[in-house]
């Protein structure tokens, strides 16, 4: 992928991100609740504000996540509340990727390590919840794009293209230190701020800059 095809796949995004109540806006609504609030939510672990179950259940809602194949479809909004208990807690902190952190500023390993314990621990508390359905990589890492900005979402769109850069297309180590060295190669591009269309002092994470630049729509 070429450094004007990314600029281009990230741009192209963003400007319907700056359309009125785009759906594209529910990602930075989510992202910068939890960022905020992130001290008084974790004060409030055990018995969570409905506010911040909600925001997170909207969001995946309008990313396709509602779908009747998804574990969420026959579920109401509290069954978020111990996924983000889980989720609050102080040695997830190295995800959070805030007002276009360079990423290249983390321990790579550690990084990827806790990212892994992460998606784990997603994954198996919606499965728990649901009674053994299976949660997918695309659930798993939207919820956690959500909450930190710290992984693209791998869904169809984002695994065609990571197919094509010869990057594994389920979350693993492989893959997310191919991530790390597709930012690298193409640091200028993914380091260039990009104002969020919410919030104009807040900068888009450089792990969402990637999830923009591979969340590609033939025809949108």
């Amino acid at each position: 992928m070429q450094n004007q095809k990314i600029a281009d796949n990230i741009y192209n995004f963003y400007h319907k991100a700056e359309q009125p109540n785009h759906r594209y806006k529910s990602w930075e609504w989510c992202y910068v609740y939890f960022h905020n609030n992130k001290e008084s939510l974790r004060a409030a672990r055990g018995n969570l504000p409905d506010l911040a179950l909600l925001h997170l259940g909207f969001y995946l809602a309008s990313w396709g996540m509602f779908r009747g194949s998804t574990v969420l479809l026959q579920k109401d909004f509290k069954i978020y509340a111990d996924l983000l208990d889980e989720l609050l807690d102080e040695k997830y902190d190295v995800l959070w990727c805030w007002n276009n952190d360079d990423i290249s500023s983390k321990n790579r390993d550690v990084f990827i390590t806790t990212l892994l314990q992460a998606v784990s621990v997603v994954k198996n508390i919606l499965e728990k919840i649901s009674n053994g359905r299976l949660c997918s990589d695309t659930l798993a890492t939207k919820i956690l794009l959500g909450v930190y900005g710290c992984v693209p979402a791998y869904d169809d769109f984002v695994k065609k293209q990571l197919r094509q850069l010869n990057i594994p297309k389920t979350v693993n180590k492989k893959s997310l230190n191919a991530l790390f060295d597709f930012y690298y190669k193409n640091r200028e591009i993914f380091s260039k701020k990009l104002p969020l269309t919410n919030y104009p002092d807040v900068m888009y994470p450089i792990m969402k800059k990637i999830d923009m630049a591979l969340f590609v729509i033939e025809k949108d």
